[in-house]
């Protein structure tokens, strides 16, 4: 399944009961992203995340926060917080990946950059 992620307000929620595949395309700022129903023990994602005609949208690909509005940690590899495209019309790709979902607010998530600046 794919499910097509809507942004209300900046926020962008994400069910992980609904898909492992999302597409999400900037039409506003995006200041974080909300994690539903999490499972207890692990499991991945992909968000492909895609600016509108406009483009120069923000997106705060390292914001996440759980059902309550506890922030989750993100890793990425070196540290490096990847910088989301802002070209109009193009596509970024990032997997996330969870060890343990009953405690993502303490031990966080993993997140990977599949590709960047895709036309």
């Amino acid at each position: 399944n794919i499910e097509i992620l809507t942004i209300a307000s900046g926020e962008v929620s994400v069910d992980l009961s609904k898909a492992q595949s999302f597409i999400c395309t900037a039409t506003e700022d995006i200041t974080h992203f909300k994690l539903e129903k999490i499972p207890a023990d692990s499991t991945s994602f992909t968000i492909k995340m895609s600016q509108d005609s406009t483009g120069s949208r923000g997106v705060g690909i390292d914001t996440f926060k759980d059902d309550s509005g506890t922030t989750i940690p993100v890793y990425w590899p070196g540290g490096l917080i990847p910088i989301v495209t802002t070209t109009a019309d193009k596509t970024d790709v990032y997997s996330f990946k969870i060890f343990n979902g009953s405690s993502i607010t303490s031990v966080g998530m993993y997140g990977v950059i599949g590709g960047q600046n895709y036309g």
